[in-house]
């Protein structure tokens, strides 16, 4: 993440919304909570969209 925040394809809070997937995504290795479960599964729409920019930019 601090490569594509430095060369400038992605901005702070984008940064920032990654990396926090990043911790969901290593929550559920060992997570077995339906309520930590439904917490990171509302989020996914977010980081669909996020990947999509992303991409897009790097695409560009």
């Amino acid at each position: 993440m601090s490569e594509l925040f430095s060369a400038g394809f992605i901005q702070e809070k984008e940064a920032k919304e990654l990396l926090k997937m990043i911790d969901y995504r290593n929550m559920t290795v060992n997570t077995y909570n339906e309520q930590t479960a439904e917490e990171i599964f509302g989020k996914l729409p977010l980081y669909v969209d996020l990947f999509k920019n992303t991409f897009v930019k790097l695409k560009n």
